[in-house]
């Protein structure tokens, strides 16, 4: 039976080769580079600079008011709109957007510059 397509492998030539035939030769070197690129690794892991609370700006915050059992219209007027009357003199405060479901109230407030972990 004679086969149509023949695949035919490219040889591996240049640099790629020599770095093969280096890894077959010497298997306890790579081994051992192998370990020391582990070892570098994790002590540059540890000396990295770490804060316990970071400065991270807020630029949206969500107010989420579960109501279980209360119709979409019912918790609009008795939740999202007193939240967002209160809301309307935040300073910075850019835009405010509310969804209100059966049973739950989402009220979106972006601010311009973020706002400070203080």
């Amino acid at each position: 039976m004679k086969l149509l397509y023949q695949p035919q492998c490219l040889p591996l030539t240049g640099d790629v080769m020599k770095i093969a035939d280096l890894s077959v030769k010497n298997p306890v070197l790579v081994n051992i580079l192998m370990f020391a690129v582990l070892a570098l690794g994790a002590f540059s892991i540890s000396r990295l600079p770490r804060e316990q609370f970071s400065e991270v700006p807020l630029f949206f915050i969500n107010v989420i008011v579960p109501f279980p059992g209360v119709s979409a219209e019912d918790v609009e007027e008795s939740v999202t709109i007193p939240i967002e009357q209160e809301m309307q003199g935040i300073d910075s405060l850019e835009a405010i957007s509310s969804t209100t479901t059966e049973g739950l109230s989402t009220v979106t407030l972006e601010f311009d510059d973020g706002l400070s972990n203080d």
